[in-house]
């Protein structure tokens, strides 16, 4: 595990990488649930008190772009954190994950793989980076769920060119009721041959114009292992003044990272987030029930939805695997689905004038596994 050097050089290293860190983490901490394409700019100042370390109060700006599909979700996020004279820090993440449905795309059960990297570099040439990659099992109902997985994980820093491994298999649940989602985690790393056991929990709410979230958690390490037990919580809220606008406040403490060998502490935060599309972390309930046609109707092309305002709309579903195609009007003005869809259930989403992702007014959705919606379509047999 990395070793941290003591006296001042040691000091700004240690800043270096937890402002990388704390950045990154305000600035996707509520991004989980997007519509996509979307994109976010956050501009915060926080104070931060490590642990054995003075205060320091720290500037910071990032941005974040994520592309979500029903079946891929793709992030990536940068920054810049200034320090109370410690210079500055250069900090980026990005995210990948890929989905897959064996019992059908409106079946309990998907499996997924992910894999995630994350870099800082600080102004005076010191560097580091982290790398994860993780296979998780979930089932999933309309209102709970849970997941089982297994993640890999590597880091290393300039101040120490030994790397440092780590096997993480963990396991999940969530639950949730109208607009609150909780959510509690279980982890198991083993680094260096030791074995730590973490339980996290989380508690969101999200209203018409506040968007809350609580965390809280605590870690056991082994009796050789240099860091004891550990506890941590903490709060964020993020206030809508527009539907693009909002100010954020958080505050908590974090704890010791024990792959990255990073010390624990406590930070407070008030921002403001401008965003093309608002992620809340509880979506708004959707229904359930598919949307019916007949073979029939399938065949002869005549499945269409009214978009008076549209100038061009695409289609992307589970029957073309979600690659767009553009979408033709009828003597009527309505814009048709490609004629010969085969009996089945499908998910899809429509894209209007090249931008926005839309489920059709009056079309029954569902919750796409990130926290979206598609659209339910179901091609019966003739009756």
């Amino acid at each position: 595990m990395t070793t941290w050097k003591h006296g001042a050089r040691g000091a700004w290293r240690r800043r270096a990488i937890l402002a990388g860190l704390l950045g990154s983490s305000l600035a996707t901490a509520s991004s989980i649930h997007a519509q996509a394409p979307r994109w976010e700019l956050n501009l915060s100042g926080a104070r931060i008190q490590y642990d054995s370390l003075s205060a320091l109060n720290a500037p910071s700006g990032s941005g974040l772009l994520e592309w979500r599909g029903s079946k891929l979700l793709g992030r990536i996020g940068a920054g810049v954190t200034g320090f109370q004279n410690a210079g500055w820090t250069a900090h980026g993440a990005g995210e990948l994950s890929r989905w897959f449905s064996p019992t059908g795309s409106t079946g309990p059960l998907h499996l997924e793989i992910s894999g995630a990297a994350s870099g800082s570099k600080h102004s005076s040439g010191f560097d580091t980076y982290f790398l994860r990659g993780n296979a998780r099992a979930h089932a999933s109902g309309s209102s709970f769920g849970g997941w089982l997985g297994l993640g890999l994980a590597h880091t290393r820093t300039s101040v120490d060119p030994a790397s440092v491994r780590g096997v993480i298999p963990s396991l999940g649940a969530w639950a949730r009721s109208s607009a609150t989602r909780f959510t509690v985690t279980y982890e198991a790393p083993e680094v260096l041959e030791r074995r730590y056991h973490e339980v996290s929990t989380s508690l969101a709410y999200s209203g018409d114009r506040l968007d809350l979230t609580g965390f809280a958690g605590w870690r056991a390490a082994p009796s050789e292992s240099a860091l004891g037990d550990e506890s941590w919580l903490g709060a964020s809220a993020a206030f809508w003044l527009r539907p693009e606008a909002a100010l954020v406040v958080s505050g908590g403490r974090y704890a010791p990272d024990v792959i990255q060998g990073l010390p624990g502490g406590d930070y407070v935060s008030v921002g403001f987030r401008i965003t093309g599309s608002r992620a809340r972390p509880v979506p708004e309930p959707a229904a359930r029930s598919p949307l019916l046609f007949t073979e029939a109707s399938a065949t002869r092309g005549s499945i269409g939805f009214e978009l008076p305002e549209a100038r061009t709309v695409e289609v992307a579903g589970d029957w073309n695997d979600w690659t767009p195609e553009p979408l033709s009007r009828d003597s009527d003005g309505r814009w048709v689905l490609p004629p010969g869809l085969a009996p089945g259930v499908y998910r899809f989403n429509l894209r209007v004038d090249g931008e926005r992702w839309i489920v059709p007014e009056g079309v029954p959705s569902s919750d796409d596994g990130f926290g979206g919606e598609v659209g339910l379509l179901v091609i019966t047999g003739d009756s």
